[in-house]
């Protein structure tokens, strides 16, 4: 344990490229004082994004299914045969579980049944504390004592037997409530504190700098594809209610409707209205224009760092209303601009006004991104940087 000025010798995320953008994700804390106050133990816990139950292999039964499904495709020419086959195939394994036969290829057999516990996933290399007793004084800091297990058990896994009295959910998964144990993981750590003072501000912090910024693209992309076929994805509108309050609903259901399901992810299959051409795949070279790259699904995967389309087959990732709202903003800046520079100046250059409209064309209401819910859980994204590429870290901050 020491005071923050002992931090330059220690790893800090100031020893990264800075060419990458961080991405900064919450995790849960739970803290505890004990010994009369002279130590505070911190619990930390992966938040809903990070947990991956999705299990991408088929048993016998959903392999067959999916071959009778694909079949209806190849062999019918009409959309209604196909949304008949997506209903049976939905009816008989569920929307979301239907969704991942209806558009993967996987062809690994495994069992009938459970056969995957929750894993968690895009978790920091170690995790720091920074601990305020005042907000005058430095910080105190206190380093994990090992590093973040790899593949960290979230709940029992169903293809081990190694459950007891004392490790009810298995031996991964005791970290869960088990101090030590939590501290071997790397999901917990110490601070010592003198017993007269209290810790009013704690800030946990780690950063994964072990892994290539491209390969954690693609870890991401995999983990926002195991959501979107488990708990469910999609992207809001703005002003849609992301909690319920009084009269208000949200749109979330915990049994999506099947039919809605189709429109939104699979009707690029008809030749309809309905039909993406562009939103769910890569299109061209980077740098290239295309149609749709305005939209709420494209502008996120570029902020994080994504292939283009993968998120574009979201429901409410066709939304242009960042694009609409950036020509009104610029329009609106144009027609004001001289009446503005004839009333200010010569107290106001002409420079600083249009510094000022500038800032004014980047500002939006509905936030710079489209926010993201994962099962019931909104996650909104702030980009600070203009890069595409990604490394990802995490923060929470606890007072």
């Amino acid at each position: 344990m020491t005071r923050g000025a002992g931090i330059r010798d220690r790893p800090r995320p100031g020893l990264l490229d800075p060419t990458y953008p961080l991405l900064l994700l919450p995790v849960r804390l739970e803290t505890r004082y004990v010994d009369n106050h002279s130590r505070l133990l911190v619990r930390i816990y992966p938040d809903d994004i990070h947990v991956d139950s999705h299990d991408p292999a088929l048993s016998l039964g959903e392999i067959s299914l999916q071959q009778k499904f694909f079949k209806t495709l190849a062999s019918e020419q009409d959309e209604v045969e196909w949304q008949k086959a997506w209903r049976a195939l939905a009816h008989a394994v569920g929307p979301l579980r239907a969704l991942w036969l209806a558009t993967s290829r996987s062809s690994v057999n495994r069992p009938a049944g459970w056969t995957r516990g929750a894993i968690a996933r895009l978790l920091p290399d170690r995790f720091v504390a920074f601990a305020w007793t005042d907000f005058v004084s430095d910080f105190l800091v206190a380093h994990v004592s090992h590093p973040v297990r790899e593949r960290l058990a979230l709940g029992a896994d169903p293809m081990r037997d190694d459950a007891d009295a004392t490790r009810p959910l298995g031996a991964d998964a005791l970290w869960l409530h088990d101090f030590s144990a939590a501290l071997a993981a790397g999901m917990a750590l110490e601070v010592s504190v003198n017993p007269a003072e209290r810790i009013k501000r704690l800030v946990v912090i780690g950063v994964r700098a072990s892994a290539d910024p491209a390969a954690q693209a693609i870890e991401l992309a995999r983990l926002l594809d195991a959501h979107r076929c488990t708990s469910g994805l999609s992207l809001l509108a703005p002003g849609e209610p992301t909690n319920a309050l009084g009269e208000t609903r949200t749109a979330y259901r915990v049994q999506p409707d099947v039919d809605q399901v189709y429109r939104d992810e699979l009707a690029y299959w008809g030749n309809g209205p309905g039909e993406r051409p562009a939103s769910w795949e890569q299109i061209g070279a980077p740098g290239q224009r295309f149609e749709g790259e305005e939209s709420a699904g494209f502008r996120l995967d570029r902020a994080l760092g994504l292939v283009p389309g993968t998120l574009g087959r979201l429901a409410g990732s066709d939304d242009e209303w960042a694009a609409q709202e950036r020509v009104l903003r610029s329009l609106l800046a144009n027609v004001v601009t001289s009446g503005i520079e004839y009333m200010l100046a010569p107290s106001v250059s002409s420079e600083a006004i249009g510094s000022a409209l500038k800032h004014f064309r980047r500002m939006s209401a509905g936030g710079p991104l489209a926010t993201i819910r994962m099962g019931l859980s909104p996650t909104a994204f702030c980009q600070c940087g203009c890069q595409i590429a990604i490394v990802c870290s995490l923060l929470a901050c606890s007072t």
